[in-house]
């Protein structure tokens, strides 16, 4: 893997806490499963380390952008996320920078 991309990916991943709701107690981070409750019940989230069966390691840079942008994923993981929490940040994440953009 590139260096500077995972370095990259790193940053983005602190700067949207993506650890905060993708890890749950004494998991592994980015894993997911961490129990959020909501007025619908109890929802869990997503693994999104880069596993190639179980996390995002398949998607593409489009495909991981329309998600944060959209919630809509690759149709093999589901139809849509469900957003319970969105990082202001999501929408105006550039494809060419892959940094918000002012």
């Amino acid at each position: 893997m590139d260096a500077t991309l995972v370095a990259r990916g790193a940053d983005l991943a602190a700067i949207g806490n993506c650890a905060a709701c993708h890890t749950r107690e004494d998991g592994k981070p980015f894993a997911g499963g961490r129990p959020m409750k909501t007025p619908f019940g109890t929802i869990y989230s997503t693994n999104i380390t880069p596993d190639t069966e179980t996390g995002i390691g398949k998607w593409s840079s489009d495909d991981f952008l329309r998600a944060i942008r959209t919630s809509i994923v690759k149709a093999a993981i589901s139809s849509r996320l469900f957003r319970t929490i969105i990082s202001r940040a999501s929408p105006t994440t550039t494809s060419k920078r892959s940094t918000p953009s002012s």
